[in-house]
């Protein structure tokens, strides 16, 4: 557990205030060295505001994050409600066709980074047993480490920068191979799948 003097909340909150004027950066700005920066630094304070609550203590000294908490849910129910976000966020996906231009995957990852992250946050919440909350929470790592991908992704094709654009569809095809495996150890048969 990382304590750094104040719950993990607070941590969140700066990091989502961060994130937010990273991104008003990224808007407002048409330098491409500047809009890189600022891209790096919305990654990371989205990063951090989502899993804050998993590796920080709260002042009382217990883990934060409601996940790694009580462990409330049962094996099954955990996995069918975490399959059931990743169905829910599959289908969205699936509107977004499957463009093949930089300008076409800007664009979606422009649609797709909101929802993606709105349901990492929605897996977040759900309450692992206990004995499978360390696992839960090298899957909740992995699927952000996709994310960042997905965020790398979009600023690349941004940039009309192909090269980078394929490292970051390698790195998330190395995270999502990481993801599924951990989904299985979940028990969970949609996510990653």
């Amino acid at each position: 557990m990382v304590d750094l003097g104040w719950p993990w909340w607070v941590t969140t909150l700066i990091a989502a205030g961060v994130a937010l004027l990273a991104g008003w950066a990224f808007v407002r700005t048409s330098r491409a060295t500047i809009r890189a920066v600022t891209a790096l630094v919305l990654l990371e304070a989205i990063a951090i505001a989502v899993i804050a609550p998993f590796v920080m203590e709260d002042a009382d000294g217990t883990n934060g994050g409601r996940a790694m908490s009580a462990g409330s849910l049962s094996s099954t129910d955990f996995a069918q409600r975490a399959d059931a976000n990743c169905s829910e966020l599959y289908s969205f996906i699936a509107t977004l066709g499957n463009p093949k231009t930089p300008a076409g995957i800007e664009r979606q990852m422009d649609r797709l980074l909101p929802e993606f992250w709105r349901r990492i946050l929605a897996q977040g919440e759900l309450e692992p047993p206990s004995d499978q909350q360390a696992t839960a929470g090298q899957w909740m790592n992995a699927m952000g480490a996709f994310g960042r991908d997905y965020e790398a992704l979009r600023a690349a094709a941004s940039g009309r920068d192909t090269n980078a654009m394929e490292r970051a569809n390698a790195s998330a095809g190395a995270h999502a191979k990481e993801s599924a495996r951990l989904s299985k150890e979940l028990g969970l048969r949609v996510c990653f799948q």
